[in-house]
C-alpha cells in the first residue's frame, strides 16, 4: 500500500476477512515496505502476517500454500495488484 494512503481505516474493514496476511513492498517514492506494513497490521492486532521485501514475493509465497479452497486476495493499491498481474503473465 502507498505510504499516503489510509491503511488503518482499510485493516479496520477487512482485518476479519483474511486467515492470514502476506503483504509486500513496492519500490517507489510512495510505496511502503513489508515490513512497515507488517507492524501496522500487527499494531491494529493482527497476528497472522508474513512481510516480504516485495509484492511479487508475497504472492509467490501465497500460492505456495493456498489449498483448493482458498482464496487469495490481492489489495492495496493499482501497482500491487499491477505487480501481482504482471507476476502471473510471467509464470505462464
Amino acid at each position: 500500500m502507498l505510504s499516503d494512503k489510509d491503511l488503518a481505516s482499510v485493516v479496520a474493514i477487512a482485518k476479519e476477512d483474511f486467515d492470514g496476511w502476506f503483504v509486500g513492498g513496492l519500490d517507489m517514492p510512495r510505496g511502503q515496505s513489508g515490513a512497515d506494513i507488517a507492524r501496522q497490521l500487527a499494531e491494529a492486532g493482527i497476528r497472522n502476517v508474513t512481510p516480504f521485501e516485495t509484492v511479487t514475493q508475497a504472492w509467490d509465497a501465497a500460492l505456495s500454500l493456498a489449498g483448493e479452497n482458498d482464496r487469495i486476495t490481492v489489495f492495496g493499491s493499482f501497482h500491487t495488484v499491477a505487480e501481482v498481474m504482471q507476476a502471473r503473465r510471467a509464470a505462464r
